[in-house]
């Protein structure tokens, strides 16, 4: 029994020896990161506490300037008093001594750890408000008294001025005093911290430098294992190396590797076949899929033709009645051109300049049956390039203006624009028809814009919008936004 706690003890201390590693590692980083935390505080807080004693002493001898100053303004001001007795230039005395009062204030909260220059302070403000009471006393005052009063007056500030440069140096040499004795505390203290901190990295190095070399040798026979695993050496030891708890686990995990590799090269062979296998039959759903999209389409362009021929040969049969065969003669290679374009266009994707010269056919029978009533505007700005939409996107869109928009109106506006706008082709279609209920039309299921929808979702994916409608009394407009595809199929 005592062998046995003697053995579990054993275990506890090689447990404990194993942590260790990463135990002290966190623990140095810690203490230098709390030391270098430290020191930043108290460099920066000494710096703070430095900058603000000289702002102090540097503003303090200010203020002591600005009482001297001030001084030498009544002394100025008072002059020009005695030698006019205007009431315009007591007045300005007097602003100079409530400046000056106002100093004596700033300066007493700056120079609050100095008693003898608090007292002075109080003795100059005693002054100021004593020659203030004898000249509002004596403003009436002439000849000998008044004389005696301005003697009076002129002595003491010119007292006063000499005792301020006094009061000056005594309070100066006091606040540098303060000043001096502030940075010496406060260069005291870094530098004490800053010695601390640099014990702690020496002991910190002294580690990590122990630590490097038993790593060092730890990952050069671990890099010997990985290469002998690399030579397909499988009958070599396993790998020991335990006597911290990372590596003890780091060589278990070489060690399943290295009896597992075999079982995963033949667990990867037979994925490998299946993948392939699923790839040919990716491959063989992608065609079906294909194909019956295609099958979609081709009756969804079937449906399209019916409702144009119709119209299209009333048209026709119209124009037989009323005017020229040259005439007739024109719209039926239009109406032709119109019709082979949705029957033998078997394609996916059409160039856009194609589909565009249908719509003008189209336009052109319309006009010939509108006349000057029908104005049609067409801007084009992708003209020549070429990029790809859907065959029958914007025809059956124009036609649908004719078919629903007019509305027994004298005058038809029919506007056509197409551009590019956030990397898609933006096509709107716009009249100023009687308008109509765009959620009936989405709910209806017809074949004119429904049927554009649901072919675009075909090509395009079914996840986003492609059609948009905007209706109106007088105002109609269909927009569609068509991604690009350069590429003709």
């Amino acid at each position: 029994m005592p062998e046995l706690m003697d053995e579990k003890g054993k275990e506890r201390a090689q447990t404990i020896l194993k942590k260790s590693l990463l135990n002290r590692f966190g623990l140095y980083i810690a203490i230098l990161l709390g030391a270098f935390l430290v020191s930043f505080i108290a460099m920066y807080g000494g710096i703070r506490k430095l900058d603000q004693a000289q702002k102090q002493f540097m503003e303090r001898i200010l203020e002591e300037e600005k009482v001297d100053d001030g001084l030498e303004e009544l002394q100025n001001l008072f002059g020009i008093y005695r030698n006019s007795w205007s009431e315009e230039s007591l007045l300005d005395y007097q602003k100079a001594c409530g400046r000056l009062e106002e100093n004596l204030d700033s300066y007493s909260r700056y120079a609050a750890d100095s008693q003898d220059t608090l007292d002075y302070i109080r003795r100059l403000r005693g002054f100021i408000d004593y020659q203030s009471g004898l000249l509002q006393e004596h403003s009436s005052a002439s000849g000998r008294d008044l004389y005696d009063l301005a003697s009076y007056i002129s002595t003491s500030i010119s007292v006063h001025q000499n005792a301020v440069k006094d009061m000056a140096q005594i309070d100066l040499q006091h606040a540098r005093d303060v000043y001096e004795a502030e940075t010496s505390l406060v260069s005291r203290r870094v530098t004490v911290t800053i010695v601390l901190s640099m014990a702690f990295m020496a002991v910190f190095g002294l580690w990590s430098i122990r630590a490097f070399f038993f790593v060092r040798n730890a990952m050069g026979t671990i890099n010997h294992h990985l290469r002998e695993l690399a030579s397909c050496n499988w009958g070599m030891s396993d790998l020991t190396i335990n006597d911290y708890l990372e590596f003890d686990r780091l060589s278990h995990t070489l060690n399943m590797m290295k009896h597992q590799i075999r079982e995963y090269v033949v667990r990867t062979e037979r994925d490998s076949m299946l993948a392939v296998q699923l790839q040919e039959e990716r491959l063989i759903n992608e065609q079906q899929r294909a194909e019956l999209i295609e099958a979609q389409m081709a009756t969804l362009r079937a449906q399209v033709n019916p409702h144009f021929l119709f119209n299209a040969l009333n048209m026709i049969g119209s124009a037989a009645l009323l005017d020229s065969p040259e005439r007739v003669m024109q719209l039926v290679e239009a109406t032709g051109k119109i019709l082979r374009y949705s029957l033998y266009t078997k394609e996916n994707m059409v160039l856009l300049d194609e589909e565009a010269e249908i719509v003008q056919q189209y336009l052109f029978l319309q006009k010939h049956r509108y006349g000057d009533a029908l104005q049609i505007d067409i801007r084009n700005c992708l003209e020549g390039e070429e990029l790809m939409i859907p065959p029958m996107s914007i025809q059956p869109i124009v036609e649908n203006c004719f078919k629903h928009g007019f509305g027994g109106k004298n005058e038809f506006k029919v506007g056509i624009s197409i551009c590019i706008r956030d990397g898609r082709i933006v096509i709107e279609v716009t009249d100023n028809g009687v308008g109509f209920d765009t959620a009936a039309v989405k709910n209806s299921g017809g074949i004119g814009l429904s049927n554009i929808e649901k072919r675009l979702k075909l090509q395009y994916g079914q996840e986003e919008e492609y059609l948009f409608m905007e209706s109106r009394s007088g105002f109609t407009k269909i927009t569609l936004k068509i991604p690009i595809k350069e590429d003709v199929q």
